[in-house]
């Protein structure tokens, strides 16, 4: 009898195990969508990863992870001692509205240079982050470079200042203005600026007397972690 038993249930578990068998060829785990971007919005680990938690302004402050430093042109590379910024995200759908970031303050303090100008860096007039359209997006937040740009101000009108720390711009000023690549890491909730799309727009004092200054390029290296108000567990997260 308990030989009997013994095959009838090797029997059983012969086609149980065929059936899970087939379940797994049938239907194969789920992956999480992609597709192209449409909508920037604020997720959170608290719901499911593409939970839309409403469009609308949200406010958001930021500092730099890592090292910061800056090359202006014929000035060469300043090492600055760090960065802080605020401003508001607007999500929405559609990317209405794009710019989904913007920056009403962003100070980057005591940067020095080998020439052994000293500068800080602040905003006279609000900068924009704008996402790249027709980019491929995931819908949880695993996307490590949704690109963009952020716009510096019109030439004639920047938006960006660098001025001498010494005196607080009266031996040197000058503004900065033009387009730089902005790509959102949302796995670490960090924007990078960098590229070469920023120029020195007008200059001052006795800047103006370098030669080639004005016009020349400006880069950032500046990775920038970002909080959103005070829950900590939101994420700002582009979907398809």
């Amino acid at each position: 009898m308990f030989q009997h038993l013994s095959r009838r249930g090797a029997r059983i578990l012969t086609v149980m195990a065929a059936a899970a068998l087939a379940v797994l060829i049938v239907a194969p785990a789920q992956a999480t969508p992609s597709g192209t971007i449409s909508s920037i919005v604020v997720s959170t680990s608290a719901h499911p990863p593409s939970t839309d938690l409403g469009s609308g302004d949200t406010p958001f402050s930021a500092t730099n992870v890592g090292a910061v430093s800056a090359t202006i042109g014929t000035l060469g590379t300043f090492g600055c001692d760090g960065a802080t910024a605020a401003g508001t995200l607007h999500a929405g759908s559609n990317l209405d509205p794009n710019p989904y970031l913007t920056f009403t303050s962003l100070d980057i303090t005591n940067c020095a240079s080998p020439a052994g100008v000293d500068v800080d860096v602040h905003l006279i007039c609000d900068v924009t982050v704008t996402a790249d359209t027709g980019q491929t997006v995931d819908a949880d937040w695993i996307d490590t470079a949704v690109t963009g740009l952020m716009h510096a101000g019109a030439s004639g009108s920047p938006c960006v200042q660098a001025r001498d720390t010494n005196t607080g711009g009266s031996l040197c000023t000058l503004g900065v203005s033009g387009d730089t690549e902005a790509d959102l890491d949302e796995t670490t909730q960090e924007l990078g600026l960098s590229g070469s799309g920023l120029k020195v727009d007008g200059v001052t004092g006795l800047c103006a007397l370098v030669s080639g200054l004005n016009g020349s390029t400006v880069t950032f290296n500046l990775d920038m972690a970002l909080g959103l108000g005070n829950y900590p567990s939101d994420v700002i997260n582009a979907i398809p």
